[in-house]
Formats: structure tokens, C-alpha cells, sequence
């Protein structure tokens, strides 16, 4: 049987990670981090400034 804790699960998702892990570095980032960390990094640091910028123009159009 397959649970969490067996060695069968920890190999595939170790697996898993590891293939997550080579996607990010063949799109040119952190070797250490996964794809979706990626995404959330510039969700969170590039994609900001341009979300505070259309609720302030929504607001705007609203007054």
C-alpha cells in the first residue's frame, strides 16, 4: 500500500520536485525553487505596482 510516509511516495515526490525544480532553471531562474514559486515571486514583486494602479483608476472612474 502507498501512504506518506513509504518509500515509493517519497521517491515520486522527490521526483516530482525535481522536475518542477529543472523547469525553473531551464526558464532561467533559482535552481532551488519550483515554478510555482517563481510565479508567486513576480505575482508578488513586478505585478503589484500595476494592480495598485488599476484599483486606483477604478476608484477614479467611480467618483
Amino acid at each position: 500500500m502507498i501512504t506518506n510516509k513509504s518509500s515509493i511516495w517519497r521517491y515520486f515526490s522527490n521526483f516530482f520536485v525535481a522536475i518542477d525544480q529543472l523547469g525553473n532553471t531551464v526558464a532561467g531562474g533559482n535552481p532551488d525553487n519550483t515554478i510555482s514559486a517563481r510565479v508567486g515571486y513576480y505575482n508578488e514583486h513586478y505585478y503589484k505596482e500595476k494592480k495598485s494602479a488599476m484599483v486606483l483608476d477604478h476608484n477614479s472612474k467611480n467618483n
